[in-house]
């Protein structure tokens, strides 16, 4: 699998969010850093090198917070 970044764009800046899988393992990860929106194989790199590696499960729990409850 490829890497693949997902922008989040704000007053403050640009927040990339990079999913990759690691080549040993084949276990997905994903990294949160700030990119500059302006060149994505370096805001890429950048985020792999000095993202914050954020496990699925936290995700998970993002969405399930914002589902609304019945």
């Amino acid at each position: 699998m490829g890497s693949k970044v997902v922008y989040v764009e704000w007053i403050g800046g640009t927040i990339g969010v990079v999913v990759c899988e690691d080549e040993y393992s084949k276990e997905r990860i994903a990294y949160v850093g700030q990119g500059s929106g302006e060149d994505e194989d370096v805001d890429i790199q950048h985020i792999k090198d000095f993202g914050f590696p954020t496990p699925i499960d936290m995700f998970e729990d993002i969405i399930k917070n914002m589902k609304k409850k019945e």
